[in-house]
């Protein structure tokens, strides 16, 4: 009867089974990320479907490929050295050696790390030298490149422009010329009151999508004649729009003597 190892020599793909199971799973997470974080604006949408698909997936699947085991994923200098996977650092800060940071190491192995360490070790908890906050998706590098700047007019409507107290209405901003971009974000506010004085809170940031160019909100609890306003948020190529406001007012109430 044959063992398993006879079974494993004779396939020997079988246990990398559950390394391409895991490693296929990641990919499609990896790439749902993108699509769901693409039209948003989450500063890290872009490192998590990355690390899904090419630090879980793709190096699951390649587990035991010469490539994985010559220079595997996880050995890269400065991972070893303590770098997190997710960090952007490209030039750290320095801080000197320490025996905490290295459990294990003889007094004679520290030192000799503070002796060719001089100026210090990376402080990986520190931003890096010069690191900049990641300002919002779709970033470009290299030389500046001449854009054409268009207008967006932008227009606000309401399924309700009276309603009884507390209710609901539905807004809708379109945007014109219609399709001019893929994306444009549309801020949308109301007037509120704030202690002695009025306020603009922002009731959602949805994105112009289709063949319409428009998006819309629901505002509910409406107990006042109230304003609301939109704006379209710049984009490369596309300057913000002009803002608009609309007033949805209160029924009079027929109890009313």
């Amino acid at each position: 009867m044959p063992t398993t190892n006879d079974r494993n020599a004779s396939q020997p793909w079988r246990p990398s089974i559950p390394l391409l199971a895991a490693g296929s799973v990641a990919i499609i997470a990896g790439g749902l990320a993108a699509a769901v974080t693409g039209p948003t604006e989450w500063d890290h949408g872009s490192w998590v479907a990355a690390f899904l698909v090419l630090v879980t997936g793709v190096a699951q699947i390649g587990a035991d490929n010469i490539c994985e085991t010559t220079y595997a994923p996880h050995s890269l200098p400065q991972n070893v050295a303590g770098r997190p996977l997710d960090s952007i650092v490209s030039k750290c800060q320095l801080k000197p050696a320490s025996a905490s940071d290295y459990p294990g190491a003889s007094g004679g192995q520290v030192a000799q790390i503070q002796a060719i360490f001089a100026g210090g070790v990376c402080d990986w908890s520190k931003t890096g030298i010069g690191e900049q906050p990641i300002t919002g998706p779709n970033q470009t590098f290299g030389p500046e490149q001449t854009v054409t700047w268009r207008d967006r007019q932008l227009n606000l409507r309401s399924n309700r422009y009276r309603v009884n107290r507390g209710g609901q209405a539905r807004l809708t901003a379109r945007l014109r010329p219609c399709p001019a971009v893929i994306w444009q974000r549309v801020t949308f506010e109301r007037r509120v009151r704030q202690g002695d004085k009025f306020i603009w809170r922002q009731i959602g940031r949805p994105i112009v999508t289709g063949s319409s160019c428009q998006t819309g909100v629901s505002v509910r609890n409406i107990r006042s004649n109230t304003r609301f306003r939109a704006k379209a948020r710049l984009i490369t190529g596309v300057r913000a729009s002009q803002t608009r406001q609309i007033t949805i007012k209160l029924r009079a109430s027929r109890n009313r003597r």
